[in-house]
């Protein structure tokens, strides 16, 4: 049982071994099939419409069209995101917003976990399973589950539900001798934080939830976008200052799969928000050198350190060295 209070924050390198993209490779699918992705959506979503076939097919031409600028002009200057983008261009945000839900969705069908990851690189790379296994290392038995004794929680960056969904399945059907009731409710009790937001609430999070997976052509994706932010909005995002508080209580920080963009950071106020006795450990695949030490410095300027490692280090790697206890 993990009773050092640890904060996970994850970014796009987390979900990768789990079939989703990194920020540069949802700008890829965006720009590639936004626009197919769209009309098939508003097809499926106005299929059994009572309204003359003729007006449907006007409304799904509209509402392609209504994305053309957004479309033409993210291919042409998309920038390092696409969360940057609809910050310096916030009249595109509906557009954008869809573009994501969509492409976001599309991967959720796509992911697979534990044995059903095909791609040996990415099989290696399954973390999910590692911290999975830690966190139920102490609860032996058909009715032993107490998996909220952890004192553990996680902040994403990342839009997709992979690790709450992981969660969930892997436990209830581990526990299969106690009620989906129970164990869903102690999961409630494990702070899972998306600071720009999710497609939605899974089934178990809310009433309202939308299984993983979901089709959203059973859904108006112009009311789905609510669910998201990006880096600057007008609107108030609640999810950062819960992300903040998670931080003040840390005992251990792992940044894993994180690119510790500028932004990121500041969104969070790290690293002038965090405890002096913190210990922080980081993944470093695709950092640079120049980029480690830039990270280091920043943090050595708050008095803190960075174990970032000077050999590659993925999660997977990460959690084997400083935070498995079952190995």
């Amino acid at each position: 049982m993990i009773d050092k209070y640890t904060v996970f924050i994850l970014g796009a390198g987390a979900s990768v071994p789990y079939g989703f993209p990194t920020a540069d490779g949802l700008n890829e699918d965006i720009i590639k099939y936004y626009e197919s992705s769209l009309r098939n959506w508003a097809k499926e979503y106005y299929r059994y419409s009572e309204l003359p076939r003729s007006n449907i097919s006007r409304m799904i031409s509209s509402i392609v069209e209504d994305t053309e600028a957004f479309r033409i002009n993210f291919k042409n200057g998309p920038g390092p995101s696409i969360d940057r983008y609809l910050t310096d261009n916030p009249q595109f945000l509906l557009a954008g917003k869809k573009a994501i839900l969509l492409s976001i969705a599309k991967k959720e069908h796509l992911s697979r976990f534990n044995y059903d990851i095909e791609d040996q690189t990415k099989k290696i790379q399954d973390w999910y399973k590692d911290l999975f296994n830690e966190l139920i290392k102490d609860f032996k038995g058909p009715e032993s589950c107490q998996i909220d004794k952890n004192c553990v929680s996680f902040i994403t960056f990342n839009y997709d539900r992979s690790l709450d969904d992981f969660l969930y399945t892997n436990t209830t059907s581990h526990y299969t001798e106690m009620a989906k009731e129970i164990l869903s409710k102690q999961l409630m009790s494990i702070p899972i934080i998306h600071v720009y937001g999710k497609v939605g609430d899974l089934e178990w999070q809310s009433e309202n939830g939308m299984e993983y997976r979901s089709f959203l052509s059973n859904y108006d994706i112009s009311k789905l976008v609510d669910n998201l932010f990006v880096i600057r909005e007008e609107r108030e995002n609640p999810n950062a200052e819960l992300a903040k508080a998670e931080i003040q209580k840390a005992k251990r920080i792992f940044f894993m799969g994180f690119g510790f963009a500028e932004d990121n950071l500041q969104v969070l106020n790290i690293p002038k928000i965090l405890p002096d006795d913190v210990e922080i450990y980081a993944t470093n695949m695709g950092l640079t050198n120049r980029k480690k030490d830039k990270i280091d410095k920043l943090f050595r300027r708050s008095s803190h350190q960075v174990h970032i490692g000077e050999n590659p280090t993925d999660c997977v790697k990460l959690l084997e060295e400083y935070f498995l206890s079952y190995r």
